[in-house]
């Protein structure tokens, strides 16, 4: 491996990375769907910040938008319940890698606030401490509902 690419992975940052390292350069590059334009209402907003939405559309296309987003939409309460039970048990390995996983997607979807608790609470398991970890789980379990609800009321402006 010659590069790094961070998740989320963005269509645009691989495309610099295939372009750096493909004998082809630009012509390496993969052609994203839709327009990088600014959208009404793009700003970041409540729970999600929409441009990192529209951005996620974009760059997967409607359809497969709507299957990343049931799929996140399906998979947030048993997480949600991971971290929770990671933190009633004090299990510290647990919690990191159950908020790691989170984090991740919550990213990728524009849940930024969702995202930073969870990076909260990766620490916290990576400091061998959960004392203080039942705060900050009631603080995201509150965040997952508010992100549940504005992704219902942006699902449909999507087109996903």
């Amino acid at each position: 491996m010659d590069d790094f690419i961070a998740k989320p992975v963005m269509i645009e940052v691989l495309g610099d990375a295939l372009a750096r390292w493909h004998p082809d350069g630009e012509a390496a590059r993969p052609a994203t769907r839709g327009a990088r334009r600014e959208r009404p209402g793009s700003r970041s907003q409540g729970a999600l910040d929409r441009k990192a939405l529209w951005r996620l559309r974009d760059d997967l296309g409607p359809e497969a938008c709507g299957r990343f987003l049931d799929a996140f939409v399906a998979e947030l309460p048993g997480r949600e319940a991971a971290i929770l039970r990671a933190a009633q048990d004090r299990s510290e390995r647990a919690l990191r890698l159950a908020a790691h996983t989170l984090k991740s997607t919550s990213a990728a979807v524009g849940a930024t606030a969702l995202a930073s608790l969870c990076g909260e609470l990766e620490a916290l398991g990576s400091t061998d401490t959960t004392e203080s970890a039942m705060e900050d789980v009631a603080r995201l379990r509150a965040e997952c509902r508010r992100v549940l609800e504005a992704l219902e009321m942006e699902r449909a402006g999507l087109g996903a």
